[in-house]
């Protein structure tokens, strides 16, 4: 009984310097970035000590994972769902509504994790700019491997229902409107920081007819590229 009682309470503990690491690393990965976040740090933003990162987590890195989990592995989660409903419902589909509900399974779910009221889009925001920051100086290897593998199986969706470019014009076009969003978000959040929640509603519309209208533009057939 009182051995229960004790493994009850070391595994509290070790749940609270997890989440205690976790919340520290996250306003300081999302401000100064993973090269700029040293391990002492850290842990005195933490209230732990240096050896509870690798105990908990194996390495900095891997506790970078663990902070983009927890934020975006609900948005990868509804992406992974629409996309395994649209592929079982959409072989007979025209090509054209193909590629907007693509578009919609991608877009929709981070649009609605952006727009909460809750300040969640802003940090969202700035993790995945420091993220991809990280990643094109080496400082961490790459996004973890569900969403490696969810870009991968979205691409090559989206480049099928695409068939009549070129297959390495498709993947380009496609990587290439998805990595306007962030950039594109980030102007929003900032032009519209004061007062930008009266119109949120407008905005979000807004910005997805546009984002939708570029990516079809991008993507779709048009009459000039029909056969004769």
């Amino acid at each position: 009984m009182a051995a229960s009682k004790q493994n009850r309470r070391e595994n509290r503990a070790g749940s609270e310097t997890m989440e205690r690491l976790i919340s520290a690393a996250e306003e300081l990965f999302s401000t100064a970035g993973f090269g700029g976040t040293s391990l002492r740090l850290l842990t005195q933003r933490a209230g732990t000590n240096i050896a509870a990162v690798s105990y908990h987590f194996g390495s900095m890195e891997k506790l970078y994972g663990a902070i983009l989990d927890r934020r975006f592995l609900p948005i990868l989660e509804r992406r992974q769902s629409e996309l395994e409903r649209l592929s079982a419902q959409m072989n007979d589909v025209a090509p054209a509504a193909r590629i907007e509900a693509l578009l919609v399974s991608w877009i929709d779910p981070l649009l609605d994790s952006f727009f909460q009221s809750d300040g969640l889009g802003h940090l969202l925001l700035d993790l995945e700019l420091q993220a991809n920051q990280a990643i094109n100086r080496g400082e961490i290897s790459d996004w973890p491997q569900p969403f490696l593998d969810y870009q991968q199986r979205f691409g090559t969706a989206l480049a099928a229902a695409a068939a009549h470019l070129p297959h390495d014009q498709a993947r380009w076009r496609a990587e290439f409107i998805c990595a306007c969003v962030l950039p594109s978000l980030r102007s929003l959040n900032r032009d519209h920081a004061n007062g930008w929640r009266e119109h949120e509603h407008d905005l979000r519309t807004a910005f997805r007819s546009a984002w939708l209208a570029s990516g079809m533009a991008l993507l779709a057939r048009d009459d000039n590229s029909k056969s004769d």
